[in-house]
């Protein structure tokens, strides 16, 4: 688990037009998870400590993942 004030330096996450939202190592550039949606994804954001991750959809919707132990 990340220390807080470190989520930002240790994953990347990107929104996309295709309807997901994917996540990376930002040191490895290794994906780490894609999340699919049935509409496009505008936004994202992780919590604080990295433990939450924030995607939100053209269509309004908020999907919210919790990140534990590297897992989805």
């Amino acid at each position: 688990m990340p220390r807080p004030g470190r989520a930002c330096a240790a994953r990347a996450c990107a929104a996309r037009a295709d309807g997901t939202a994917r996540v990376w190592d930002a040191q490895s550039g290794k994906e780490l998870a894609r999340m699919t949606h049935d509409s496009n994804v505008n936004s994202v954001a992780f919590s604080p400590d990295g433990s939450i991750l924030a995607v939100g959809t053209t269509r309004g919707q908020i999907f919210v993942y919790r990140i534990t132990f590297g897992r989805w």
